[in-house]
């Protein structure tokens, strides 16, 4: 474990993961894995860190380690970390929980310009809507109406530039319904009008 530890501290992040995991007792070589990949983070070698969290056997010393690691991010303002840590866990379905719990904790701080760093974190503009309704949708259930109108324009505006028509017809859909869910009819009835040209445009093609 200290012999992982030094690896870790002198750069030799693929190492120190490696040296971890021959670790014979399973309760301290999680216990290494966490202690690495929390290390990992703080040194910004995001993908060695989810390295070491995949490899934790236990399932719930692995969600809480991943958990610990991405709500520290997000409150240091290192959410786009926080972003490439779950994007790179292997498995699909912790990959999903990991994305969601990003997700919950932006919403949570109601920070507009890391919620708009995270949806950066992916270059396909259809995603980047959907992510960011889907924030607005759960600051909603909070209650942060405000908050979430500052999202959904976030999410308009990626919504407009989606390359497939019918793609950005159903995002601005979502969005208008987001918009009335917060309570600006104003802005729901504009984004109806846009969803509206854009199915015209459809027909016409």
């Amino acid at each position: 474990k200290s012999i992982a530890m030094a690896l870790v501290e002198n750069g030799k992040h693929t190492q120190a993961v490696e040296v971890a995991q021959t670790i014979i007792n399973g309760v301290i070589r999680d216990g290494a894995l966490i202690e690495i990949s929390k290390a990992l983070v703080q040194a910004g070698d995001s993908k060695q860190a989810a390295e070491a969290i995949q490899n934790i056997k236990d399932a719930t010393a692995r969600n809480s380690a991943l958990e610990d690691i991405l709500e520290s991010l997000v409150k240091a303002g290192r959410s786009q970390q926080a972003m490439i840590v779950a994007q790179q866990i292997k498995d699909s379905k912790a990959r999903e929980l990991a994305l969601n719990s990003v997700l919950q904790l932006l919403a949570q701080t109601g920070d507009a310009r890391q919620i708009n760093a995270a949806a950066e974190q992916k270059i396909d503009t259809e995603w980047q809507a959907l992510f960011l309704r889907q924030i607005a949708m759960t600051q909603i259930g909070m209650g942060k109406k405000t908050q979430a109108l500052e999202t959904l324009n976030q999410a308009m505006e990626r919504a407009k530039t989606i390359k497939p028509l019918k793609t950005r017809e159903v995002a601005l859909k979502g969005n208008a319904m987001g918009f009335a869910q917060a309570g600006d009819i104003e802005q729901a009835i504009v984004a109806i009008d846009q969803a509206m040209a854009v199915a015209q445009q459809i027909k016409t093609t």
